[in-house]
């Protein structure tokens, strides 16, 4: 049944999906599940369609169904001091040209601290005011 989809050699281009960030993998994700529903999946597009996740949150890389562990990039646990030194070492005129010469990566942390304290800030002050008013 399959082989009445293949109507002639180079008929099926490869194919990438690349989902960015949480909402673009879930799209892809999605996409990806579709694909595998139709007819010719196996037989004409499993061997030339990819489907690759990148995002900084690993926890919403977890979730997804159909995109293959191997293909979900996380791009959160890299140096970024380390690596804009690279770019400058190499010299490299390409990669530099988008590189601002004054720019310097913040030190490494985690900002999850920082932003519920930040909620926690504004929240108190939303209950000091509705108690202030009532």
């Amino acid at each position: 049944m399959s082989e009445e989809y293949r109507s002639g050699q180079g008929s099926i281009i490869p194919s990438l999906f690349i989902g960015l960030g949480g909402a673009g993998s879930r799209i892809v994700d999605r996409i990806a599940g579709r694909a595998a529903l139709l007819p010719n999946w196996e037989s004409q597009l499993r061997p030339l369609t990819s489907f690759v996740s990148i995002d900084t949150n690993e926890l919403d890389q977890h979730k997804l169904r159909n995109i293959p562990e191997g293909n979900r990039l996380n791009i959160a646990a890299f140096d970024k001091a380390k690596a804009i030194e690279h770019f400058r070492r190499s010299k490299d005129a390409q990669a530099l040209q988008w590189l601002d010469p004054g720019y310097r990566p913040r030190p490494a942390t985690s900002r999850a601290p920082a932003r519920s304290a930040s909620k926690r800030g504004s929240g108190s002050s939303i209950t000091r005011s509705r108690s202030a008013s009532g």
